[in-house]
């Protein structure tokens, strides 16, 4: 992974806009995670996702024990908008359209 990171790192602290979809293995609702500051753009992009119902903020890293270790925050970090959305459980469909 290290290695990866390496050759990553350019170009995410290049990039404009970073959306990381995970799905869990247990039922939970959809929701979007922001690390870091927070700003109306990350609210504007957001609004484009009708299914998440809730918004975690982490203004201090706190998966990470302060400590950037994801895309989307490492994206943020350097000046972009980094938004991880967790869709919820990874079997339930019933948020397709």
């Amino acid at each position: 992974e290290e290695e990866r990171a390496r050759f990553l790192a350019p170009i995410l602290s290049k990039t404009d806009l970073l959306i990381d979809i995970h799905a869990t293995n247990k039922p939970g609702p959809c929701f979007a995670r922001i690390a870091g500051n927070i700003t109306n753009e990350h609210y504007r992009i957001l609004n484009s996702f009708n299914s998440v119902t809730h918004i975690l903020l982490d203004p201090k890293y706190t998966l990470g024990a302060g400590q950037v270790v994801a895309t989307d925050e490492f994206v943020g970090m350097h000046g972009g908008i980094g938004i991880c959305i967790e869709t919820g459980q990874a079997s339930d469909l019933s948020r397709l359209k």
